[in-house]
């Protein structure tokens, strides 16, 4: 009834906003046209990249700023960015 594809274009643990960003402008910058085609075909009904944060118990803030190339590059492939923001406490 529903199905997804999931691609990692950024190390799996990679927990900084930054090089994720990098991660997916380099990843758009390469397959731009796949991602295109891919958000418009029939059924898909959207095309996220999701980033994850962890919040530390400590932090009193985390401030979260995506540039308007960032949010152009993936707005004109018809995708959305998802953030998640998940609970830590500091322990790997």
């Amino acid at each position: 009834e529903s199905s997804f594809l999931q691609i990692a274009v950024s190390p799996i643990d990679e927990h900084l906003l930054e090089p994720q960003i990098n991660a997916t402008l380099s990843f758009l910058r390469s397959y731009e046209a796949e991602v295109r085609r891919l958000a418009r075909f029939p059924g898909v009904d959207a095309v996220e990249f999701r980033m994850g944060l962890f919040w530390l118990p400590d932090t009193a803030i985390y401030p979260i700023s995506l540039t308007p190339s960032f949010l152009k590059a993936v707005g004109d492939v018809g995708a959305t960015v998802d953030i998640y923001v998940y609970a830590s406490d500091g322990v790997n």
